[in-house]
């Protein structure tokens, strides 16, 4: 701070200079108790480390835990935000594995011709990753984020209804499991298929949920995160099924993050807390689509990303640890960020004509 002072003392001295009288231009000390007054009216003085300063605007107070001393309150993972009285716990259980399912199929019949033309069930590829493919890979890994997601999702869900962490496990896997399987199960009636290639993303996703469910500390460290923001193709009339948000691949992309709050050493600051880093994958010109003509497929491209990020979701919960709203927005923000939140730079990996947005 007494750096800080000496560079705006050249901003102040000018004013000061012409009052002080050319007798006392020997005489040091009164005209340093003048500069000081001076500054005292203009620089507020801090007691202290600046760390001190700022942790009073902050909304939490250091907390002991064991023999050292963190400024942020750790969250427990297994707190529950709501229950259900224990004779309604099979009722409820019912309905919300019922719900997601039963959300599927309308989509799966109004937006992916599930049982349209009466197709026969067959299997087939999508090409995977190939850039020649329909979506470039961004519907592999639109499998993997949506099913980590909803096997996330369902442990939430049982686990505050009541259930222990392990049955809420169970019905996580299978309640995203199942509903992996239903949803090929209806493109093999359609024009796409069933494929393994989304089994096996399926798969990983749940997965990769478990893990982080079952290991606290490493949730805080690791985790997939998915931005979107509705595409200019997407926002288009042409567009005419808007329900089918999931398929606007021109407006999303999918990260691996790194976070810091899983770190002792950084988790413990709050200028370092909330950092991440983050790798992703993402395409643009494959669909939606709305380019005619021989044009059609030469503007499609993949991308890597890569960069600097908000934990919005840890910074949204830290800021009001006791509210339940708060908690919800924080859970939401965890795995969907909209667009700003995530710093990054990207690379064309197939030399695509595409300039992204």
């Amino acid at each position: 701070m007494q750096k800080f002072k000496f560079l705006l003392i050249p901003f102040f001295l000018l004013p000061i200079s012409s009052t002080v009288s050319q007798d006392r231009s020997d005489d040091r000390r009164p005209l340093k108790m003048e500069l000081e007054n001076h500054l005292d009216d203009k620089i507020p003085r801090l007691n202290g480390p600046i760390e001190e300063h700022i942790q009073k605007l902050l909304p939490y107070k250091p907390l002991k835990e064991g023999n050292s001393v963190t400024e942020f309150p750790q969250q427990d993972p297994r707190e529950r935000l709501f229950t259900v009285e224990k004779r309604n716990l099979t009722t409820w259980t019912t309905a919300m594995s019922l719900a997601i399912p039963t959300g599927v199929l309308v989509q799966g019949v109004m937006s992916w011709d599930w049982g349209k033309d009466k197709k026969k069930f067959g299997f087939g590829t999508e090409g995977f990753f190939d850039p020649n493919s329909y979506s470039g890979g961004a519907d592999k890994t639109g499998h993997m984020m949506s099913h980590y997601i909803q096997k996330r999702f369902y442990t939430w869900l049982f686990y505050n209804l009541g259930h222990d962490l392990d049955d809420a496990q169970l019905f996580g896997i299978l309640g995203a499991g199942l509903t992996g399987l239903m949803i090929e199960l209806g493109d093999g009636i359609s024009r796409y298929k069933f494929s393994w290639e989304d089994i096996l993303m399926d798969s990983i996703g749940i997965t990769l949920g478990w893990v982080l469910d079952q290991y606290p500390k490493l949730d805080e460290l690791i985790g997939l995160r998915w931005e979107w923001f509705p595409s200019d193709n997407y926002l288009d009339k042409r567009q005419k099924d808007k329900f089918d948000f999931m398929s606007d691949y021109d407006g999303q992309k999918f990260y691996l993050t790194l976070k810091a709050k899983g770190i002792p050493l950084l988790r413990e600051k709050w200028y370092t807390r909330y950092l991440t880093l983050d790798v992703g994958y993402f395409t643009r010109g494959y669909k939606p689509d709305h380019t005619r003509g021989k044009m059609r497929n030469q503007n499609n491209s993949q991308w890597w990303s890569y960069g600097m990020g908000i934990n919005l979701g840890s910074l949204i919960t830290d800021l009001a640890p006791n509210s339940k709203i708060a908690k919800v927005m924080g859970s939401i923000t965890k795995y969907w960020v909209p667009p700003g939140i995530i710093y990054a730079g990207s690379s064309n990996l197939t030399g695509g004509k595409h300039q992204y947005k």
